[in-house]
């Protein structure tokens, strides 16, 4: 079982790294990669659907129960005043998405 800290230490690096296009710098450096935005742009929204996906995978087919933390451990990470108010709405789509059929 993960910890809180660990949790939110994951949740944190994972919209780091889709939301924070930091290295675009790097990229469309013309002595580095020389990439045109419009090509970095394609790049980037590339990672970004592909970490969404693979999300979107992880929860709605686990691999183990470490990897994938549970609707409790969502709802825990979330800050403290709004767990009451979000947590009985996350826990009735989390159900719902459990009874979609699968592929």
């Amino acid at each position: 079982m993960t910890t809180t800290t660990e949790t939110r230490v994951r949740y944190g690096a994972g919209v780091a790294q889709s939301h924070l296009p930091a290295a675009s710098t790097v990229y469309t450096d013309p002595t580095k990669y020389d990439l045109s935005n419009t090509q970095y742009g394609a790049l980037y929204f590339i990672r970004l659907v592909a970490l969404h996906v693979g999300e979107a995978v992880l929860l709605l087919d686990p691999a183990g129960r470490s990897i994938v933390p549970t609707i409790d451990d969502v709802i825990a990470a979330l800050p403290a005043d709004c767990r009451d108010v979000h947590a009985e709405g996350l826990r009735d789509a989390h159900d719902w998405v459990l009874t979609l059929p699968s592929a």
